[in-house]
């Protein structure tokens, strides 16, 4: 199966709707572009969790959502 071609705004939109629908989810959440605030200029995406301070490892459930993104769409080169 070929992944859907999208912009990095799109791949990044995709990322929360995603996140903000899973039964996991919490207030504080996101995912947001890499280095940047245009996701278009972004080389990744990283996720923040208001209240988590980053020592260990993200909090459930960004990697399940960042995979099945990852596996459903691609993002055009820049």
């Amino acid at each position: 199966m070929h992944r859907q071609l999208i912009t990095r705004s799109q791949y990044l939109a995709e990322l929360n709707h995603r996140l903000r629908s899973h039964p996991a989810y919490a207030d504080g959440m996101r995912f947001l572009p890499s280095g940047t605030d245009d996701p278009e200029a972004a080389h990744g995406f990283e996720w923040v969790c208001d209240g988590h301070d980053g020592t260990t490892a993200p909090p459930f459930p960004f990697a399940e959502i960042a995979a099945e993104v990852h596996a459903l769409y691609r993002v055009e080169s820049s």
